[in-house]
């Protein structure tokens, strides 16, 4: 048996959380759930601060992990589609096969009936851009790699104050 999610102790918190989970803006479910900010501007930081209450943060990390737990791939699972998509040829592709074990790699399938016959059209996922893909979950891209390290700068930086002075 699973762990119980812990639920914010403030249901309006809940909704809040569930619109964010839902795929609804902060600041959009922030007034959706009856907040009402004092200007429009407001709504975007005051959603913010919401998110970083110590049980929203909770509460959106076991319902995330929960999913997830389930449904999302792992980078093995998904390099292992990027290698078949990169090399498995089409013609190897059955679109027929019961078994649909490369149905996955088809991005289109069309079946026209003409005066001479059937004539069916398979495309497959783009080769370059999977191999590009593989890349970037590799870390062998030396773009990604260049942003990443630019990020992990800017992260050690110190917070700069970017506020205009009232003296020139």
């Amino acid at each position: 048996m699973s762990e119980a999610i812990p639920l914010p102790k403030n249901p309006v918190h809940q909704r809040f959380a569930d619109l964010v989970l839902g795929g609804m803006p902060a600041p959009e479910a922030y007034r959706q759930v009856g907040f009402k900010p004092k200007n429009p501007g407001s709504a975007s930081s005051c959603a913010g601060r919401l998110l970083k209450n110590v049980e929203v943060v909770r509460y959106l990390a076991a319902v995330r992990g929960r999913a997830a737990a389930g449904t999302v791939a792992t980078m093995q699972q998904k390099r292992e589609l990027l290698y078949r998509i990169m090399f498995t040829p089409i013609m190897a592709i059955d679109p027929h096969d019961p078994e649909r074990k490369d149905g996955d790699l088809i991005k289109k399938y069309r079946r026209v009936t003409t005066e001479t016959g059937e004539v069916e059209t398979i495309e497959k996922y783009d080769a370059m851009k999977a191999m590009d893909l593989d890349n970037k979950l590799s870390g062998d891209d030396p773009e990604a790699k260049a942003l990443g390290d630019l990020a992990g700068v800017l992260a050690r930086l110190a917070p700069v104050s970017v506020l205009p002075s009232d003296k020139m």
